[in-house]
Formats: C-alpha cells, sequence, structure tokens
C-alpha cells in the first residue's frame, strides 16, 4: 500500500519502481534469434469491465491485477492525496468481508499481494494458488461493488493517520523532498502533476467520509477498471469466473479520460535544497512525451547511452575520467498525460557541485551535436531486450507480465502495445534518436541542486502543497452521468455466506537438483528451468563480511566489488560496455557468513557471457586508479547510509549486540567505516581474495536454459584449471555472545526529523537445524507479517507507523534479530512502551501464540511455497540457502512437513529465544523531541551516541515522569 513516484530517485529504484516501464522500453533486439512474446486474450463484460488473460502454466498460480484509471492526477485542488488515501481504505473491508484484505490473502499463501497509487492509476495485485482463484475474485469484486457500508469513520480516521506516517517516512528521508519541490516548479498549478501522490497533510486531514465515498462513487466502477488474469488459467475458466463475480457490479459514471499535457517548460528554472545528506546532488530535468509514444521510446536510448550505464557518457567523464562524481544517472519516466528525462548527479567529496553541472552540460551538448554511435545504440538496444526476456519471467508483481498488459490497456488502450514499442526501438537509428533528443531536450530546462544542511540544521521543506485556495477548487461538480449502453448479468453468488472457502491446494514442484564435480573439485548444482532463454548462476564461497579482520571491517565488501571494475583484458569502462554488448549482468554480493558471484546471460550469448563471468571471479584487474575511486565512492555510500535512519540504525546495532571484535559486528550493510576503507591497500585486497576465493570453498549453483551435461563442460572449460593453493581453508571463529543482563537504549540525534526510527534487538539462535522453523514460525506470529501483532498494534491500531516488522536475517551463528518501527515523533515513547509490552506479553507467555495464530502462519508459509519458486531467481535463493546452513536436497520437498509439525509449544518455547529485558534499542530522531519521555520509560541505561557509535556528552536532562504504557 505505497504512494509511487513519477520520478525514482536513483538508477537501482529506478528499475526497483519502475520495472514495467523497462519491461515494455525493451526491444527484440535484431541480433536475436526470436522475439519474445506476450500472448493474450481479452474480453469485456456488458458493465464494461475489461479483462486480459495471459497463459502461463509453469507454476500452480494465478496473477490477479487490476489497474483503476485513477490516481493523483484526477483529484481536484483541496482535494490531494485522495487516490492514494482511498487505496489504503479498499484494504480495510467491505460490507460482505468487514475484516482487513490481508488475512484470507494471507491464509492461501497469496505472494506479491499489494495495492498502489501514482499519478496515474491505482491497483491491486496479488498471486494466488490456482485453487484460491475464486476466493481472490471474489474479494476483488466485493471491494469493487460492495465497498461502501465497510466504510466508517474509524476507517477513514485509521486510514488517514498510516498515510500521514507514511508521507512522514518519505520525507524523513534524505532526498525526501525532492518530488514535492520538482512536481511543484516543472508543472503549471493547474496541471494535474502539479502535486505529488500522496497529498497535503492539510487535505488529507480535511477529507470527510462523504468526500471519499464521492470519489469510490465516481471512479471505482468495472468500466473504469482492467482486470489481468495471467499464470495457470484459460480464457474460458476466466470469462465464466469474471463474468460470475463481476458481472453483476454496475457502471460508475462515464468520466472524460485525461488527455496527454506534457507541459514542455518555457524558460529555464533552478532550485536549492538544504537537506539531510552527505554529498550535494544536481538533478536536471525536462518534460517530454508520454507513455506509448515513438518518442519517449527513442529517448529512452538516449538516456542509456548518456547516463544509464557505466558504459555511459557521463559515468565515463564524470566518475571514471574527471572522478568528480561517485553516481550518475539518465533515465526516462513516461506517464500517462506526459513523461520526464532527468539527469542526476552526485557529487563527489571536494569537488564544487558547479563544475559536475558544467559537464553534465558539456557531455549532454556534445551528444546532442554529434549524435550517439550506433555501436551506442546496438548496446542500448541490446540491454533492452535483455530486460524484457528477463522482466517476463514473473506473472505477477511490480513490473510482471501482468502489468505490462495492464499498462498498455490502461495508458494506451491496447494491451499488445509493448510489440510497437519494441519496434521502435529495434529500428531506432542513431540519427533518429539524435534527432528526438534534440527537439526534447533543449535549455529550458529545470535544475535543482541538493546540498547538505549543516550540523544539527533541520532540513528546509517546502511549503504545504494543498490547493485548498486555488480558484479551481471553486467550481461546481459536474455530477456525471452512467453510459446507458452499460449493464449487468445477474448472478448466482450469494455474499451472504463470505469468502468462499479454498478446500484443496496445488502440490508444490520444484526442479530436482542435478549435481556434478568439477575436475578441480568446485561443486555444481544444477536446477533445469526452460521458459525462458536465460541461464542464471552464482558462484558462492564461504567467508563474508564475517572473513573481515576486526580492524577492517568493509574488506569482503570492497573486495568482491572490486571483481566488477575491471577484470581480465577489460578495463572498468571497457568491461561495463562487453556486458552491455553481451545484456548480461554480472554482480558482486555478500552476506554475513558467504560471498557470491552471480550471472544472469541470454542462452545465445552464454558462451561469451561465461567468458566475462570467468574473467570477473578469477581475474579482477584491481587497478590503482579504480581501487582509489571506489574506495571514495565507498566512503560516500557510508556517509549516504548515515543520513537515512534506518540504514543509520542497522549500521550502529549490530556492533552494539555482538560486541567490539566478534565476526557479527559489523553494519548490516557489510560497508565498513570511512576509516577502515580509507586505510586498505591493494595487498590487502588481493589477500583477501587469496584466502577465500578459492576453488576448494566453492560451488557453482546453476538454473534455467541448460542441462548438466551442456553446462558441466562450459563450466570445466573456465574453471577447470584452477588450482587450490597449498594453504589451509581458512574459517571463522563464530562465537557465542552472551545477552546483556539489562536493557539498554541508545539515542542518535536527528534534528528536524519528523519521525523517530525504532530498532530493537538481540542475537537468537542459528539459522543451522531443521527446526529453525519454530522460531521463524514464532517471528511471523510477532511480526513477520502484514497481519502480525506488531504491525496491528503499531500501525492498524494506533496508527502511529507506516509499518512495523519483525525478522531474523539468517546465519551461521547466532542470528541477529530486529524489531523495527518507523514512528510519528511525538509517539517515540509510547511506541517504544508497546513494543516491549507487546515482546514482553508474547514471550513470556501472558499472551501466548494461540491455535488460530499459529494456523495462520503455517497456512501462509506451506501455501506460499509455489508462488516463491515461481522465478529462477527464487529457486537458486533457495538452493543457496539449503546450501549455507547445510540442509539436504529434499529440503524444499520435506519443508511443508517440517512446517506443519510445529506445535504450539514448541514454538512458544523458541519465542522464548527473545529477552525483553536483554534487548538492545536504537532510536534515531529528534532528541529535542524524544529524550526526556524515552528517558522516562526507564528501560535501562540510556546513552546518547553519534553516528559512528561514539558517546555523546549532553547536558543532564531534567527528570520527568515515568510515561504510561499506551493502551
Amino acid at each position: 500500500m505505497t504512494a509511487t513516484t513519477r520520478r525514482p530517485r536513483s538508477r537501482l529504484l529506478a528499475f526497483c519502481l519502475s520495472a514495467a516501464l523497462a519491461t515494455l522500453a525493451a526491444p527484440a533486439f535484431a541480433a536475436a534469434p526470436a522475439a519474445v512474446d506476450l500472448a493474450y486474450s481479452e474480453f469485456t463484460l456488458p458493465n464494461g469491465l475489461r479483462v486480459i488473460v495471459h497463459e502461463d502454466h509453469k507454476a500452480p498460480i494465478v496473477a490477479v491485477n487490476l489497474w483503476y484509471d485513477v490516481g493523483s492526477k484526477d483529484e481536484k485542488p483541496g482535494k490531494t492525496g485522495f487516490a492514494h488515501l482511498y487505496e489504503h481504505l479498499m484494504f480495510e473491508g467491505s460490507e460482505n468481508h468487514r475484516t482487513g484484505y490481508f488475512g484470507p490473502f494471507e491464509k492461501v499463501g497469496a505472494t506479491d499481494m499489494n495495492g498502489t497509487t501514482n499519478s496515474d492509476r491505482t491497483n491491486f495485485f496479488e498471486n494466488v494458488p490456482t485453487t484460491a482463484l475464486d476466493m481472490a475474485l471474489w474479494m476483488e469484486s466485493d471491494r469493487m461493488g460492495h465497498l461502501l457500508g465497510g466504510i466508517g469513520r474509524a476507517q477513514l480516521d485509521q486510514q488517514r493517520g498510516v498515510v500521514e506516517n507514511e508521507k512522514r517516512q518519505d520525507e524523513n528521508q534524505p532526498f525526501g523532498h525532492v518530488d514535492d519541490i520538482m512536481s511543484a516548479a516543472m508543472y503549471p498549478a493547474a496541471h494535474p502533476y502539479h502535486h505529488t501522490t500522496i497529498g497535503s497533510k492539510a487535505d488529507l486531514d480535511a477529507a470527510t467520509l462523504d468526500d471519499v465515498k464521492t470519489w469510490f462513487r465516481d471512479w471505482y466502477g468495472p468500466n473504469n477498471c482492467v482486470l489481468v488474469l495471467a499464470g495457470d488459467i484459460d480464457l474460458a475458466t476466466a470469462k465464466a469466473k469474471v463474468t460470475r463475480y463481476f458481472g453483476d457490479i454496475p457502471a460508475s459514471p462515464s468520466l472524460p479520460k485525461a488527455q496527454p499535457w506534457i507541459a514542455p517548460l518555457s524558460q529555464p528554472l533552478r532550485d536549492t535544497l538544504l537537506d539531510h545528506v552527505a554529498r550535494p546532488r544536481i538533478y536536471r530535468a525536462w518534460n517530454v512525451p508520454q507513455f506509448g509514444s515513438d518518442d519517449l521510446a527513442r529517448l529512452q536510448l538516449f538516456a542509456q547511452v548518456l547516463g544509464g550505464s557505466k558504459a555511459s557518457r557521463l559515468d565515463a567523464r564524470l566518475v571514471f575520467g574527471d572522478k568528480l562524481a561517485d553516481h550518475v544517472s539518465a533515465a526516462v519516466y513516461g506517464n500517462e498525460l506526459g513523461g520526464q528525462f532527468i539527469v542526476s548527479a552526485d557529487v563527489k567529496e571536494g569537488a564544487d557541485p558547479a563544475r559536475v553541472e558544467a559537464i553534465v552540460d558539456e557531455e549532454l551538448q556534445r551528444l546532442l551535436k554529434d549524435g550517439p554511435t550506433t555501436e551506442e545504440i546496438v548496446r542500448a538496444q541490446t540491454v533492452y531486450r535483455a530486460s524484457f526476456v528477463r522482466g517476463i519471467e514473473r506473472i505477477g508483481g511490480f513490473g510482471g507480465k501482468a502489468d505490462v498488459l495492464a499498462q498498455c490497456a490502461v495508458f494506451v488502450g491496447d494491451p499488445g502495445c509493448f510489440r510497437h514499442r519494441q519496434e521502435v526501438l529495434v529500428n531506432a537509428t542513431a540519427a533518429q534518436v539524435q534527432a528526438t533528443a534534440k527537439q526534447w531536450l533543449g535549455p529550458n530546462d529545470y535544475r535543482l541542486l541538493v546540498k547538505p544542511a549543516a550540523a544539527g540544521q533541520a532540513p528546509q521543506k517546502p511549503a504545504d502543497d494543498s490547493t485548498k485556495n486555488d480558484p479551481y477548487a471553486t467550481k461546481d461538480r459536474v455530477v456525471p452521468a452512467v453510459d446507458p449502453r452499460f449493464h449487468t448479468i445477474a448472478s448466482d453468488v450469494d455474499r451472504s455466506k463470505g469468502v468462499p472457502e479454498v478446500a484443496t491446494f496445488p502440490k508444490l514442484a520444484f526442479p530436482a537438483l542435478q549435481r556434478a564435480t568439477l575436475s578441480n573439485g568446485i561443486k555444481v548444482v544444477l536446477a533445469e528451468r526452460h521458459e525462458i532463454p536465460v541461464v542464471q548462476m552464482q558462484m558462492v564461497f564461504g567467508g563474508g563480511f564475517a572473513s573481515d579482520p576486526s580492524a577492517q571491517p568493509g574488506l569482503a565488501s570492497f573486495a568482491s566489488g572490486m571483481h566488477g571494475q575491471g577484470a581480465g583484458r577489460y578495463d572498468a569502462i571497457g568491461y561495463g560496455v562487453r556486458q552491455e554488448e553481451l545484456g548480461a549482468v554480472i554482480e558482486a554480493s555478500a552476506d554475513l557468513d558467504t560471498s557470491a558471484f552471480s550471472l544472469s546471460a541470454l542462452d545465445d550469448q552464454l558462451d561469451p557471457s561465461l567468458d566475462l563471468f570467468a574473467d570477473s571471479v578469477l581475474r579482477p584487474r584491481f587497478d590503482a586508479k579504480d581501487i582509489e575511486r571506489m574506495r571514495k565512492t565507498t566512503v560516500a555510500n557510508i556517509a549516504q547510509e548515515k543520513t537515512e535512519p534506518t540504514s543509520l540504525a542497522m549500521r550502529l546495532l549490530p556492533p552494539l549486540m555482538y560486541g567490539a571484535g566478534h565476526p557479527y559486528a559489523i553494519p548490516v550493510s557489510g560497508s565498513g567505516t570511512e576509516n577502515s576503507v580509507a586505510a586498505m591497500t591493494r595487498a590487502d585486497l588481493t589477500g583477501w581474495d587469496r584466502r577465500w576465493l578459492r576453488p576448494d570453498n566453492a560451488t557453482v549453483i546453476v538454473v534455467g536454459d541448460t542441462t548438466l551435461a551442456d553446462i558441466v563442460p562450459r563450466l570445466e572449460r573456465r574453471f577447470g584449471d584452477w588450482s587450490k593453493p597449498a594453504t589451509p581453508l581458512p574459517t571463522v571463529n563464530i562465537p557465542t555472545v552472551a545477552l546483556p543482563a539489562k536493557p539498554r537504549v541508545f539515542l542518535v540525534d536527528q534534528p528536524g526529523a519528523v519521525q523517530a526510527t525504532i530498532v530493537a534487538g538481540q542475537p537468537v539462535r542459528s539459522s543451522i537445524g531443521l527446526d529453525i522453523w519454530n522460531f521463524l514460525l514464532a517471528n511471523d506470529v510477532f511480526g513477520g507479517q502484514f497481519s502480525s501483532r506488531l504491525n496491528m498494534d503499531l500501525r492498524e491500531d494506533k496508527h502511529w507507523a507506516y509499518g512495523s516488522y519483525s525478522s531474523a536475517s539468517g546465519a551461521v551463528g547466532q542470528q541477529p534479530w530486529f524489531a523495527f518501527a518507523p514512528v510519528q515523533i511525538d509517539k517515540t515513547a509510547q511506541a517504544m512502551a508497546r513494543m516491549h509490552q507487546d515482546i514482553d506479553e508474547y514471550v513470556t507467555g501472558k499472551a501466548p501464540a494461540t491455535a488460530a495464530e499459529l494456523a495462520k502462519v503455517k497456512e501462509n508459509e506451506i501455501r506460499s511455497l509455489p508462488g516463491s519458486y515461481e522465478t529462477g531467481s527464487g529457486v537458486l535463493g533457495q538452493i543457496a540457502g539449503m546450501i549455507a546452513y547445510h540442509r539436504p536436497d529434499n529440503y524444499v520437498a520435506i519443508k511443508p512437513g517440517i512446517i506443519a509439525g510445529v506445535t504450539l509449544d514448541t514454538l512458544q518455547s523458541a519465542a522464548k529465544q527473545i529477552k525483553p529485558d536483554s534487548l538492545t534499542w536504537v532510536v534515531v530522531g529528534d532528541l529535542k523531541q524524544t529524550e526526556v519521555a524515552v528517558r522516562a520509560l526507564k528501560f535501562g541505561e540510556v546513552s546518547i551516541i553519534d553516528t559512528d557509535g561514539k558517546p555523546v556528552v549532553s547536558k543532564p536532562v531534567a527528570a520527568a515522569p515515568a510515561a504510561p504504557l499506551a493502551k
């Protein structure tokens, strides 16, 4: 339940939040053997509901995805935030199901379940077992056709509070005000994109029950919705079931569809923002054509060449050449009414932002004048071809096949619009791309410089974006009419009987594991999957963050990251260019106990991709200039972690929990400290490589479109002659940690914060052992799911938080367990009291897990397994966990039985590992608003620390009466 933005704030976020756009922008590159398509059928009910069906029978699940053609673009002045607020209310219950919507879906093991709102649409989606499709369609049709009787003032007030906490949580992040500022600056006041989706607090506070009910009647009818069913479904079944559940819902008024309004700027604009950021960031943006336009597709290619990857013009100049930026990006975001082309650059410490801005302009003007090369365009086309192929493996969720079809249907009117988009991209020439960029990327742009606020200074905030006094708000509302062509069909569904029961569930299918060993002892594990022409693999080594020497935290992360900064005959830029040419993705990653190098390769480029992968693993260059560049970038990233409240808390808590010198006493990110990274030498980095990256410490996991007979010889040719060293294989000694005798609270000052980020933690049992499921289910009951106790208390009951959860991250030694809650700043102490009370009552047996709670989490874990293994990455991740924690090859087959065997007694016994009086608390927030009340809780010793974990000497705080437990 989120308000998504039109402008993800980084290249990584762009892929995460705009996966559907990236997928749709991907061409079938001319060199590819055959285009990959999404076949679909469609029909429309008499009430106007448009239904699109895509068959994919690889797993016994169906993606249900509803897109309502309503977003913040449709809000009137004084009513901002309504679309997103109503999306939240849609989860609260309906006339025939009065309780929240998550419960029935959790019970059947739904995966990828959520709802989101952006400027243009509101969507609700879930993947459900095939046998639970009737339940899902009943639930979705009930909230479409029978919602208003289930919504009252209590639900409105509750979700208003949740949404306002979501707004605070966004604003409390670094760069959290950028979207508000850019929207207001780049679009005129009357434009639907002038305000952001989250809306203004004043408008949300003013919303009445009549307001939101009118909003629902106007927009949430079947004729304003597209329903996509993708997966284990066929057209005949879809027609019968959708007609039965949705056919009797009356159409809503026929409202005029908003037309494209690009709104290019008429003059250059510039703003400066002071924020809690570690380094300056420069934004440069233009308003460009809408989603579905040919120009937007060509601009996508231009953005890739300018700043879309390591091989881009801006990366080559600013990151690798002049070394004035830690990160640069250029990307295009297409929306229903218009799009945006955005360039950003994170300025390196000590560099002049004005110089960086000038170089961005130099490179842009050079590219506009001379145009991209044919080779650059071909690489960009290959990147998008590979993105498309990988993206269509998933049937649902963000960017899955259901999203692709729905977005095309709602925004363009044609579910197959991605086909035309592919044609435009694959046929685009360098000259066409240049001409399009010249047309849209002119001198009338918007520039925003975000600068670090001074120490102790609150971030500059934009003015409240409420438009209650806008002259447009005085216009009388025109009551729209229902199109007389729409009519209903009688249904035999008796909704008084409630949600349909799901009696049976599909059997769990997991590919058989096949094993082999290379001549030098490297173990190979293969799981075949032939749905898409992609092979994924991961070479896993023992020795992750825990292998860092105590005086060199961050060494494993720094060393493994250098493998992507040039290898074999390729320097850093050449390595990036080669990946793009192949459409391959090669990455390094690590966790507490393992390090890994992964490859995702297209079938037709498998051999050259394996060559590059072997270079990355075996022949990293560790060039001095790249070490220094990455050292500065890593230090900048650490500084940025310290400005983001959750990242900061997760940097500080593990060292406090485990104690100095323990292998797990490191930031969760594994990035180390500024001082440790600054002191690392080339010998340190290559020494870590020699110690840990060796064939007798390696296992290769392969998942995808290959066979054992095919892949083993390919791996043997590249890795078979890699000899193990004569030295013994190193190990990490992970001592057992004694828990503190009493709670400890550490406060970190974040001046001006509108939220406090509360994290409590302690070490618990190892992940090794099949009885780990006793603890995992105990955590599920407390805080592992949306409907768990902690979230129901702090979010749904108190609406002090947007979300509050608990988790254990997995480890060979004592794994860290965390309970997490970002809360509104004035509820910090009360929220801590509630968290402590909830934990204490649960683990001490005052409020033990109930049979119903245990049944619910069991059902969710077991029934969600088919959906969890829908993709190759899901299968690969499961195998990696099995290897790391010494689980048998038949683990997936026996897992349901293990989970089913957990009893209330074994669960409650496992829950007792959490000791309320031994917790370590870290609270990041404005001390002026939190310190007195937190001290009054008398949890234990309260210390103030800085962002490095060092004590801060503070003035004595006046004694305050003990805060009562919130009721």
